[in-house]
């Protein structure tokens, strides 16, 4: 895995050089950025992301699933040594991951269940509507999979992946296939013996 990793990055900066443009790297604390022209005419971006709340290997090996299953972005590897997640894709590909890092990667407190939204724009020119669903810590791993089984199945829901340190799942579908997930997850996901108002 760290050999292919280390080959990733050495084609992008190939890949650069060959096109005659010189890499344009951006660093921040928790990020490295590098722009390089893709194979087509087109840009892709490519980022190094360092998690930073003690994450285990299991746990990026999860963010990386999650994010190559909501974000579409096959070339996305993680690097267990550094604690960091290398990622290649669109513009668009790459903001989704990076808003997907930024909910992720954040120390685990106790909280009630919440939903965070994003919108992506989808390559025929509308938009998907991405989900984080965020569930109190009286839920397991197994009440976690049974929604993904509930939401996968009513809603027609393919891309749908849960993160279990966090007790999270995200999802990307239409705004219908969205609202419907929504409705599901406040109506079954509130604590057993709680009573849910309906909407």
């Amino acid at each position: 895995m760290r050999t292919r990793t280390i080959g990733f990055a050495i084609a992008a900066l190939a890949a650069a050089v060959v096109s005659g443009q010189g890499p344009a790297v951006t660093q921040a604390p928790n990020k490295a950025a590098y722009e390089g022209k893709a194979p087509d005419g087109g840009v892709d971006a490519v980022r190094v992301f360092y998690l930073t709340h003690d994450e285990t290997p299991t746990d990026a090996q999860e963010i990386v699933n999650l994010i190559r299953t909501t974000a579409d972005i096959q070339r996305i590897f993680p690097y267990n040594t550094r604690r960091a997640i290398a990622l290649r894709g669109t513009p668009a590909q790459i903001a989704l991951a990076e808003w997907l890092i930024a909910e992720l990667d954040k120390a685990v407190s106790s909280q009630t269940n919440r939903a965070e939204a994003y919108e992506h724009p989808a390559p025929s020119g509308g938009g998907d509507a991405v989900r984080l669903f965020f569930f109190t810590h009286d839920h397991t791993p197994e009440d976690l999979q049974e929604m993904i089984h509930v939401i996968r199945t009513t809603a027609d829901i393919q891309r749908i992946y849960p993160y279990a340190a966090q007790r999270a799942i995200a999802l990307r579908g239409t705004a219908d296939q969205i609202a419907l997930a929504e409705w599901l997850f406040h109506r079954l996901g509130a604590p057993a013996g709680e009573q849910v108002r309906p909407k």
